[in-house]
């Protein structure tokens, strides 16, 4: 009996010693967790999201949720082994479904220890709804100013709709032409005007701004020329519409006046400021009358009455403003001119051409011998039934 009992007790500690000698090989929990380690943080890989809508510049940490290995192959002889699996992960924003290979080597100290890791492939979705930080986060990108929030507080927006498949986007939801397919989407109800309070339009009011997640996708395959336009993926801004509740922009039917810095006079006494009267009638710029002294004589400059004047012309500029092309004929028929009254005088052809955007004028060359900053500010609005003549603005600066 005792023999029986000391070959057990023998046996036993023969398995044991076999076992501390042949380590067992990685299972999916430590493959897990190699993938995450200082040595191998296969996240550095994926989109780290610099839109974290968390106001920081630092990357979010990712968690692989699961990992399934797929097939292995353990050369023992040689002390390799291979590892194929499929994976998701999430920072909490981006969830990733993928997969990847890994490379074991065992040790006589240590035991298996990951040599190398290749994600093969992924592809991400949002892990959730975004957040109000999300689209606070994507403001400064909006450069149309037409589109732009004149107030960009975070309690303006209120997430509105949510929407994984585009073709689930109602009807309501008009006044924009193109959606992508199958690519999530979120709608933002904005509580305040959108747009310049001084443009030629009124303001839009109860709009949607628009929300898009493009996805962060590797093939594998992906070129140098793909990977740097990674930083467009995730939550980006798409655009804005108008449902049957917006109030919809309309032209604006306005008087206004710009003046422009005197730079320097030909006398002492003369500071008076270069004039702009400009109208605007249904969101068009219908007169225009220049005013500058000479002498500390104003003389007015009228660029026409209407668009078909052959000496008017409007056209958008690039910022959105209006850029508009004039030729002028200089007047002296006000009362109180005394000084070598030139009567009509041509402007030898020139055209005179300024841009107005918002609260500012621009010109292009239009003072004579620069005598005026070519950088006229608003300094009156008022309805068109309320207008100054160019009499009672001369009144007013003289």
């Amino acid at each position: 009996m005792k023999k029986v009992l000391c070959g057990i007790m023998l046996g036993t500690i023969i398995l044991s010693l076999s076992a501390c000698g042949s380590p067992k090989l990685p299972d999916e929990n430590t493959i897990m967790e190699d993938l995450l380690s200082d040595k191998y943080d296969i996240s550095t890989q994926w989109l780290q999201s610099y839109k974290s809508a968390d106001d920081t510049n630092q990357c979010l940490p990712y968690e692989i949720n699961t990992l399934t290995i797929e097939k292995r192959n353990t050369k023992e002889d040689t002390g390799y082994d291979s590892v194929w699996f499929d994976f998701t992960a999430s920072n909490g924003i981006h969830k990733y479904t993928g997969s990847g290979s890994a490379v074991y080597k065992l040790y006589s100290q240590g035991g298996w220890i990951m040599e190398d890791c290749t994600l093969d492939n992924y592809t991400s979705k949002p892990a959730g709804k975004p957040r109000v930080a999300e689209m606070m986060s994507e403001i400064n990108l909006i450069n149309n100013p037409l589109e732009f929030p004149v107030d960009a507080s975070a309690d303006k927006f209120k997430l509105e709709e949510y929407y994984l498949n585009t073709n689930d986007i109602p009807s309501e939801y008009k006044d924009y032409t193109y959606i992508p397919q199958d690519v999530p989407m979120a709608f933002y109800r904005y509580a305040d005007a959108v747009g310049p309070a001084d443009g030629l339009d009124t303001q839009a009011t109860n709009t949607l701004y628009i929300l898009q997640y493009v996805p962060d996708t590797f093939d594998g395959e992906s070129t140098d020329e793909e990977m740097m336009y990674r930083d467009y993926v995730g939550w980006s801004y798409y655009g804005m519409c108008f449902d049957d509740n917006t109030t919809m922009p309309e032209g604006k039917n306005e008087w206004r006046l710009y003046s422009a810095e005197r730079l320097n006079a030909y006398s002492d006494a003369d500071e008076h400021p270069g004039l702009f009267s400009v109208t605007i009638t249904d969101g068009q710029i219908t007169n225009v009358d220049i005013l500058r002294t000479e002498y500390n004589k104003y003389f007015v400059f009228s660029t026409g009455v209407n668009c078909d004047d052959s000496n008017f012309q409007t056209s958008w500029a690039d910022d959105y403003g209006a850029a508009i092309q004039v030729t002028g004929i200089a007047r002296t028929d006000f009362p109180n001119y005394s000084y070598d009254d030139p009567g009509e005088q041509s402007l030898n052809g020139k055209h005179l051409t300024c841009t107005i955007d918002g609260s500012t004028l621009t010109t292009d060359m239009f003072w004579w011998e620069r005598t005026f900053s070519n950088v006229a500010t608003l300094v009156d609005t008022r309805d068109l039934s309320e207008a100054l003549t160019p009499e009672q603005i001369i009144a007013r600066y003289e």
